[in-house]
């Protein structure tokens, strides 16, 4: 994800290190990326230990898809128990 963020912003960034620094803290880290036939998913793996957090992190997912406009980004979230799939 890092790259499709330095690619927008590479101007940016060039011109002011320390926006570089405070908006790569800011991405999201999915787990994992998954291409099938040239399409692109994000694999977040829940694996229970985030449960408090899980809205802050759909919204840091949000927030580092948002101004990548240019790209249709879909996220698999992938957990172990039906319990925690049904309360996403």
């Amino acid at each position: 994800m890092y790259r499709h963020w330095e690619w927008k912003y590479h101007d940016k960034w060039r011109k002011d290190p320390k926006r570089q620094i405070r908006d790569r803290a800011s991405l999201i880290r999915p787990d994992a990326l998954l291409v099938v036939h040239g399409k692109k998913f994000w694999i977040e793996d829940d694996t229970g230990k985030e449960w408090l957090d899980q809205l802050g992190k759909f919204k840091r997912y949000i927030d580092s898809f948002e101004p990548l406009d240019h790209q249709k980004n879909q996220v698999i979230w992938v957990t172990d128990s039906k319990k925690r799939a049904k309360n996403m």
